[in-house]
Order: C-alpha cells, then sequence, then structure tokens
C-alpha cells in the first residue's frame, strides 16, 4: 500500500555550521532536551544558548554514561534563568508522566508561545509522553523537534551479513541494542478505549529487536497484528528493512498478521497509516500501537493518538540499555515543526 501525509510534518535540515541553533530557539519559551549517552544525544544541547527555561531529562537507573553526560549538561545550562532538571527512572518508567507535567507547570516568563525540544537522548515512550503532556498542558503553544541523526546504527551491515548466514539455524547472531525485555508499559494516558467486547489490532513498528516484539504479543494477546517493518531514507541502509524481517522470522504468529513497509524517518506516511487501520477497524477493535523502531514512528503515534485518543500506546521495556551496542557519532540535525494540535503544522 501506498500512503500519502495528510498534514505535512516534514523534517528540515538545520544548518548549525552557518546559524547555529539561533534561528530555532529565536522566541522560544523553553528548550528541553535528555543527557543520553549516545553521541547525537549531546551535539545540539551544548551548542544551544537560550536566554530561559531549559529542561534537562536525566536518567536514573540506566547505564554510568548519562551520568557523565548530565554533569556536562548540568554545567552548561544552570545558570540560566529557569534551569530544570526532570528526572526519568528507566526502573519506574510510570513515575515520568507526573515529573515531566511539574516540570512543564514549573516554567515561567512564556511570553513566545513557542516550545523546541530535543528527542535524541530520548527513549520512545519518553517521546510520546513529552510531546503529549506538552500538548496538553500548553495547548495553544507552538511546538518544534529538533533530531539529530547518528552516523553509524547498530545491527551494522556485518551483523547483516552474520545474520543472513545463519538464518536456518536457531540463533540469530549479535547481541540487540537493549538487555531482554521485561515487561510491557503503557503509560496511564495512553490506556486507551476499548469499544466493548472486541479484539485487539496490534501495530508493531518493528525494530532489531525480536524479544520487545514478543514482550508486546504475550502481553497484548491481539486478535490481529500489523508488522510494519521500517525503511531508512539512506540508499546506505536499506538493507535494514530486509534485517528486520528475517529476525522477527522466527517469532510464533499464530495470530491473523499483515505486513507493511513503512519509512522511518516520514511521520505523515506513519500516521497515515495508522489512520488508515483506525478508520477501518474501530468499530470492532482497540488499536494498539508499539513504536519499537524509529524516534519518527514514535512522534506519529502519538500524533494519531492525539487525533484518537481511544488507540492505546504500548512499549516493551527492556532491563538495561547497551550503550556499546546503539549508535556511533552523528551526522545531520532536523527541525520538525508540529505546530499547535489542530492547527497542522506551521512553517519556520
Amino acid at each position: 500500500m501506498t500512503y500519502s501525509a495528510m498534514v505535512d510534518y516534514s523534517k528540515r535540515a538545520v544548518s548549525l555550521e552557518k546559524d547555529g541553533l539561533g534561528p530555532v530557539l529565536q522566541g522560544s519559551d523553553a528548550f528541553i532536551c535528555a543527557a543520553g549517552f549516545e553521541k547525537r544525544a549531546s551535539r545540539l544541547p551544548l551548542l544551544s544558548k537560550i536566554e530561559r527555561n531549559p529542561i534537562v531529562v536525566t536518567f536514573e537507573n540506566g547505564p554510568a554514561e548519562n551520568q557523565r553526560v548530565f554533569a556536562r549538561f548540568r554545567k552548561h545550562f544552570e545558570r540560566v534563568r529557569g534551569f530544570d532538571v526532570c528526572v526519568l527512572d528507566l526502573a519506574h518508567a510510570d513515575r515520568f508522566e507526573r515529573a515531566f507535567e511539574k516540570s512543564l507547570l514549573g516554567l515561567r516568563d512564556l511570553s513566545g508561545g513557542y516550545i523546541v525540544m530535543d528527542i535524541s537522548g530520548l527513549p520512545n515512550f519518553a517521546i510520546c509522553i513529552a510531546i503529549a503532556k506538552i500538548r496538553t498542558v500548553f495547548p495553544g503553544f507552538r511546538l518544534t523537534l529538533l533530531y539529530t541523526e547518528a552516523e553509524e546504527y547498530f545491527p551494522q551491515r556485518s551483523d547483516f551479513n552474520a545474520i543472513k548466514a545463519k538464518v536456518s539455524r536457531a540463533s540469530l547472531g549479535p547481541p540487540f541494542l537493549s538487555g531482554r525485555a521485561a515487561s510491557l508499559f503503557i503509560p496511564s494516558m495512553f490506556a486507551g478505549v476499548s469499544p466493548g467486547d472486541c479484539g485487539t489490532c496490534l501495530v508493531v513498528f518493528a525494530g532489531y529487536e525480536p524479544h520487545r516484539t514478543s514482550c508486546v504479543l504475550d502481553a497484548c494477546n491481539p486478535s490481529k497484528l500489523v508488522m510494519a517493518y521500517g525503511e531508512p531514507e539512506r540508499s546506505d541502509l536499506k538493507w535494514r528493512t530486509e534485517l528486520s524481517r528475517i529476525m522477527h522470522s522466527t517469532l510464533d504468529r499464530t495470530v491473523t498478521s499483515t505486513e507493511e513497509r513503512i519509512s522511518t524517518s516520514e511521520i505523515g506516511d506513519n500516521l497515515a497509516l495508522l489512520l488508515t487501520y483506525y478508520d477501518h477497524l474501530y468499530d470492532d477493535h482497540l488499536l494498539a500501537v508499539c513504536p519499537n523502531n524509529s524516534k519518527m514512528q514514535a512522534v506519529a503515534s502519538v500524533l494519531a493518538w492525539e487525533t484518537y485518543p481511544d488507540i492505546q500506546l504500548c512499549f516493551a521495556i527492556p532491563v538495561e540499555y547497551l550503550p556499546a551496542r546503539f549508535s556511533k557519532e552523528y551526522r545531520d540535525t532536523f527541525a520538525i515543526d508540529l505546530g499547535s494540535p489542530g492547527a497542522g503544522s506551521l512553517v519556520l
């Protein structure tokens, strides 16, 4: 199938070398970022010059690398008026909803009606919560997301070649990006509404960790399953679509299932995909969405929920993250203007 975006949520490249972040941050009331361990998570915050209200999300019960990054962020922001720290406890993900809302309610000197958030260092569940909370607490505010892509992602091409060679064996190769998924996390705000006695249609944006997919399948017990395999925009990463399909090929699928191939980077295409399934199924199914893959697909998922709050968003939370198996360095940075709820996309 081919889906066309209903709203233009295109990514716009940011020329950091020429203009820095000035044009994007100009007039913003707050700048939100996360002290994550990936190199790309540090790029923008340490370049930013903001006059008020920086909120830094710091991680507890995660890799030690996060704390070293946070120390640098604190030094960079601590003298800025309104500096605040929001704790994301990875062992108690459910606490982030309240913690982030508290940070938002503490913002002062709001005059521009404009918030900027760098999602490069946030896990997908936190991206969804943060976007929804910002647009609920400040419904009239314009929100722009910043995102820096990595230079290299894991699994790498060498891993792909090894997995293809072992595809007929029980083991499919290298370590994953995280430890084995422990449990399914459904944030209270994304619980969804079931239309009476009905089944669940589960849409999984499949990445490269089949243990996460198994976790959500076991917990949701869907009557219908949609496996959405992401296709990277970069030509040097096209092979990753096949890798994801191979890594999920050993899953036990006794449920009726459908496969889709969808961009990992185009928010509008992914949003259209979700709303199409919702329109076909809402009468007799709860639509549950699990964005296990790209951050842009996580953004599309929360925008689908914003359109239809009876959609459920669920996340398989791992026991631990493995920094050495995540990503290397960084490449381009993009701005995505989400506008304000119901207002469509605005132009910077």
